[in-house]
């Protein structure tokens, strides 16, 4: 099922399409009948949903990586960045993923903060202005002449494998859409260089150097040392939106029981230890 409207949805079911032909596994549509790509059903309450079928692919997740997952995946989202290049015929509307932090920070910086102890009030300030310099970092430079790319959401449960370590099989197309190569990257390091599954904030140098690499290889594209790599990196894993909802979530909880303010601090610093870390991979 997806939300897309129904002109985006057609957009990105041709493309999966143009990925495959590509050499790229995307899950294959099955198509209701011989003119239409997905078709539209009422459930029980009356609401209408649109629905799109593919055919099965075997497969497993991986969600504690190695070096190989890690340089299979960054292979993967090259080929896929580059065969975008060559497709102009299907546009899709470039997403920035500043706009939607700088909401929701926006969102952290509207909570009253009046009756926080001082310490609390500091460190959750610190956080902020923290998040605010790596959203300014972050930000496309109006003057980019950069060349925008198509790319999906590749998070590990949206990937399949063989007993081999191969992909063999890409699970989602909702999120297909442009963005830009480091954008993506920030994404895929944040996911791939985890060592003990997709709820550890364990994350291995190693692996973030082994998809960098094999991205790279064998044009230098996105050097590590690239500024907007390191902030996009910080934001993706200390500014989503889990983050976010539970920061409201334990500010609210505090209020009513001052005691909670020990558990909204511990949150901040683990995740400003997991902003340390995220960070640190790069260099």
């Amino acid at each position: 099922m997806s939300q897309s409207t129904p002109d985006l949805l057609t957009k990105q079911l041709r493309y999966t399409d143009y990925l495959r032909a590509n050499g790229i596994p995307f899950m294959k549509c099955v198509k209701p009948t011989d003119e239409a790509l997905f078709t539209t059903i009422m459930d029980s309450i009356g609401q209408e949903w649109t629905c799109c079928l593919f055919h099965w692919i075997d497969g497993h997740h991986v969600t504690a990586n190695t070096e190989q997952t890690a340089a299979r995946m960054g292979q993967l989202a090259r080929q896929l960045h580059d065969v975008s290049l060559h497709e102009q015929e299907i546009q899709f509307p470039f997403i920035d993923h500043t706009v939607t932090y700088q909401r929701w920070l926006g969102d952290l910086q509207r909570l009253s903060a009046s009756r926080m102890p001082e310490p609390v009030q500091n460190s959750f300030q610190e956080y902020l202005t923290l998040a605010q310099q790596h959203l300014d970092t972050a930000r496309l430079p109006k003057s980019s002449s950069l060349q925008p790319v198509i790319s999906t959401d590749l998070n590990s449960l949206n990937v399949l494998w063989d007993s081999d370590q191969h992909i063999v099989g890409i699970v989602d197309h909702e999120h297909i859409g442009a963005t830009d190569r480091v954008q993506d990257l920030a994404w895929l390091i944040k996911w791939y260089a985890r060592t003990e599954g997709i709820d550890s904030h364990d994350v291995s140098g190693r692996l973030a150097k082994s998809l960098l690499t094999h991205y790279n290889s064998p044009t230098l594209l996105v050097p590590k040392e690239d500024p907007r790599l390191a902030s996009l990196l910080w934001l993706s894993g200390c500014m989503n939106l889990h983050f976010v909802e539970r920061t409201k979530q334990l500010a609210f909880d505090a209020e009513n029981n001052p005691v909670g303010y020990d558990q909204f601090q511990l949150h901040l610093q683990t995740y400003r230890l997991r902003g340390e870390r995220l960070v640190g991979l790069l260099t």
